[in-house]
């Protein structure tokens, strides 16, 4: 007889049952809680959220979250004259000391351009920046074609209808920042929610959901949770709340994969909202924890869903202007093994 057949025979049932329980749950927290240390050591390996990382990329990405702040605003329905003075004083020595040890690059060319851009456009309101000027006439020249700064369009430029192929389409998806302050009919609003339907997700769970808020007063409710629509959020038309269920997920090694499967539904959304003639813009969820309970509490949100990110919806003006958003090269994302 076994060691634990003989220590079962003098046990009752019901005990065993509960100490097989027991033990389930206990092997499950230790591994959850391993899990997490694995997550956290190569968060903090990598990231730059605990110290500044010296590395190359994570300088690039330091200025690129900077500048873009600059194409952002004068994105805006009416940018205020200037405005985010502290972040060009970072971009311009941040910049600077990224070319003197490293030279020019791609990217701070598309920096230059917006801050040529930022110059004009405060020219035109009575500024004048010389340190700004003296900088872009220190360094290398802006790009014939501007990669950096804004594009200015008509609607039907990016609203375009009939056959086209889906290359076409995604080029002509922007992040827009400048609505009518009409409102988008329901019927559209759920329209892109079936048109999202068919996004792929783990196993075929379909893990996501839309929460949509509707009327200036909900809108602002929402909006006042989420710290990246200044400017901009008071005209949007609606805002979806995509959230992913996380009692669909079974094992601690999909601990993350509500975020994967909310981001996919999430871009799907946003593309679907362009197919009907409405801009989007992606709202960030980066918040702690108080903030993440008080929205969910206030706007009726289960506590068993993770929430991924809010879309800020509206009708596109006739004329408006959207960050270029510099892009890295095919060559630099795309990595063929073999």
């Amino acid at each position: 007889m076994s060691m634990k057949s003989a220590i079962k025979k003098y046990i009752p049932d019901f005990v065993w049952r509960r100490l097989r329980k027991a033990r389930v749950f206990v092997e499950t927290i230790y591994v959850l809680i391993r899990d997490y240390a694995y997550d956290f050591g190569k968060f903090y390996k990598y990231s730059s959220a605990v110290r500044v990382r010296p590395d190359l990329e994570s300088k690039i990405k330091t200025i690129i979250k900077e500048y873009h702040v600059i194409e952002k605003g004068l994105s805006l329905p009416e940018p205020r004259a200037g405005f985010g003075r502290d972040v060009v004083e970072r971009v311009i020595g941040e910049t600077t000391r990224f070319e003197a040890e490293h030279g020019s690059h791609a990217f701070t060319v598309a920096v230059r351009d917006a801050l040529a851009e930022y110059v004009a456009f405060n020219r035109d309101h009575d500024l004048r920046f010389p340190a700004i000027e003296a900088f872009l006439a220190g360094g290398p020249a802006g790009s014939a074609d501007s990669t950096g700064g804004t594009l200015s369009f008509a609607r039907d430029d990016i609203v375009r209808h009939g056959d086209f192929s889906f290359a076409d389409f995604a080029a002509r998806r922007h992040s827009i920042r400048n609505f009518t302050g009409d409102e988008v009919p329901e019927a559209d609003l759920l329209r892109a929610v079936e048109i999202s339907l068919k996004t792929p997700s783990v196993c075929n769970r379909q893990t996501a959901k839309a929460y949509i808020l509707r009327g200036k007063e909900l809108i602002a409710k929402g909006l006042s949770y989420q710290n990246g629509n200044r400017g901009f959020g008071h005209r949007a038309g609606a805002v979806y709340i995509v959230t992913s269920d996380l009692r669909s997920f079974l094992y601690t090694g999909e601990r993350n994969q509500a975020w994967i499967d909310g981001g996919l539904f999430a871009m799907s959304l946003a593309y679907a909202v362009h197919s009907l003639g409405y801009g989007a813009c992606m709202l960030n969820w980066s918040v702690d924890f108080d903030r993440d309970r008080a929205m969910k509490r206030n706007l009726g949100i289960p506590d068993n869903e993770a929430a991924i990110m809010m879309i800020a919806v509206g009708v596109i003006p006739s004329e408006l202007k959207v960050a270029q958003s510099w892009r890295k090269t095919l060559q630099e994302t795309a990595i063929v093994l073999g």
